[in-house]
C-alpha cells in the first residue's frame, strides 16, 4: 500500500482467483476483498491507499474496489493491468486482456487511459506505432507521460501524444519512473536510461 502498511495480493486458495490485503503489523488480520469467483488478479491500489484497481480474467475489463472489501465498481468494459496515475484521478491500462494473451502477437496491445472516477476511455498509443505490444507501462511523477516497452523503452506524452524511444533494448520486460523523472527499465536487473 502507498503508506507501507499492507500488502494486496492474488491467491486461489478459496477456489478461483481472489485478492486479499493482508497488513504487515504483527497480529493483523487478513482480509479477502473479493469474492465473486470472477478471476480477479493484478490488484494496483489508489495513491491514497483506499481504492484498489483490478482485472477480472471471467468478466473482463478493469474494477474498482474499496481496499477493505465493498462494493465493486467496474471502471472498462476491457483491459488489463491498471496503473494509477500519481494524482489518483486517472488509471492507465493495456487494451488486452490476460485471456487475449496468446493473441498479443497477432493483435498488439496499446495503451489506454480511464477516469478513475467513471467514464470513456481514451486511446493513448495507437496500434502499430510503435511495433509490437504496449506495456507494461509506468507513469511520471507529474503524471504528463507513460513509459512503456515495445520494441525497446519508450515514452508517450498524454497532452500531444509524442512518442519518444528511451532505449532499443529488446530484452527490457519492465519500467519504472523515479520520483526526480528518469525512467529505469530491467529483465534480471535494472538499467537507469535517463530522459
Amino acid at each position: 500500500s502507498p503508506d507501507g502498511g499492507s500488502l494486496a495480493f492474488v491467491s486461489d486458495r478459496s477456489g478461483p482467483l481472489e485478492i486479499y490485503v493482508r497488513p504487515l503489523a504483527p497480529g493483523a488480520r487478513e482480509l479477502q476483498v473479493t469474492s465473486d469467483g470472477q478471476g480477479n488478479v493484478q490488484p494496483a491500489w489508489s495513491p491514497d491507499g483506499r481504492l484498489l484497481a483490478y482485472h477480472s480474467m471471467s468478466q473482463g475489463g478493469l474494477w474498482v474496489i474499496p481496499a477493505l472489501g465493498g462494493a465493486l465498481r467496474r471502471l472498462t468494459e476491457f483491459g488489463s493491468r491498471p496503473v494509477w496515475s500519481p494524482d489518483g484521478q486517472q488509471v492507465a491500462f493495456q487494451s488486452l486482456s490476460l485471456a487475449d494473451l496468446p493473441a498479443i502477437s497477432q493483435i498488439p496491445a496499446t495503451l489506454w487511459v480511464v477516469p478513475a472516477a467513471g467514464g470513456p476511455p481514451r486511446p493513448v498509443t495507437k496500434p502499430g506505432e510503435p511495433r509490437g505490444g504496449h506495456g507494461p507501462h509506468t507513469w511520471s511523477a507529474d503524471g504528463r507521460r507513460l513509459g512503456f516497452i515495445a520494441n525497446g523503452v519508450w515514452t508517450v506524452d498524454l497532452e500531444g501524444g509524442a512518442l519518444r524511444r528511451i532505449s532499443e533494448a529488446k530484452s527490457a520486460s519492465d519500467v519504472l519512473f523515479s520520483p526526480g523523472g528518469t525512467l529505469y527499465s530491467g529483465m534480471y536487473s535494472y538499467w537507469k536510461l535517463g530522459l
